[in-house]
């Protein structure tokens, strides 16, 4: 089982998320958690599609399924991605500081890195609310027997997108651009103000299962 085209298998993920390497870390993580909600979704619609009592909403289950398998190779793409970059983070604090031109080129590629490790993990918060956006549609369109499923699905993207909040957060207290921080913040609030309506949304659709969060973060 890889989680991405370098061929690490999830085992060897985990081992090295355990590790004292410095990646891949919490993003990396957040995306795999997003990619199991995906999986979980279209799990709830492969066993749908091919029943007689579905035959009704056989289209659209199908739909669903290439829109969530979508999102979930573009999250398993995002855990490369957030390890990539999060290399290039601690590469950049290795570079020399002894002159001044030194120093000014270490700076620049510091910062150069921690945007790209912040739009990384802000990539991924989008990819969950996308995939939050299925849920309600999925919950009531897929068979009955995988609403549980579909439920851990919702909550596993929501972690997701709140989870990478820290390190974005962690990332902007370094990064310089005034303008750059502001708007990746405000997105991101904007985001999770979103997947936790898209979360209730859902909870709505199967109230058995008492979904319901509050939009974060605070400013």
């Amino acid at each position: 089982m890889v989680y991405n085209a370098s061929g690490m298998e999830l085992e060897e993920f985990l081992d090295r998320l355990a590790s004292a390497e410095p990646s891949p870390g919490g993003g990396a993580a957040a995306a795999l958690t997003g990619a199991l909600a995906a999986g979980l979704f279209a799990k709830a619609c492969n066993l749908t599609l091919g029943r007689e009592r579905f035959r009704e909403v056989e289209a659209d289950v199908r739909r669903l399924l290439d829109q969530a398998e979508a999102l979930r190779r573009r999250l398993v793409d995002l855990m490369a991605a957030d390890a990539e970059a999060y290399g290039q983070v601690a590469a950049a604090y290795r570079l020399p500081r002894t002159t001044e031109a030194e120093k000014e080129a270490r700076s620049e590629a510091v910062q150069a890195a921690l945007k790209r490790a912040t739009e990384v993990p802000l990539e991924v918060a989008r990819a969950c609310r996308d995939l939050l956006r299925l849920g309600p549609e999925v919950a009531a369109k897929t068979n009955p027997a995988l609403r549980s499923d579909v439920a851990l699905g919702g909550v596993l993207a929501r972690a997701a997108a709140h989870g990478v909040r820290f390190n974005i957060q962690d990332n902007l207290a370094n990064i310089k651009d005034q303008e750059f921080k502001t708007q990746v913040w405000a997105e991101l609030t904007y985001l999770l103000a979103e997947c936790a309506f898209l979360l209730n949304d859902l909870g709505r659709a199967m109230p058995e299962y008492e979904l319901k969060v509050s939009p974060t973060p605070k400013a």
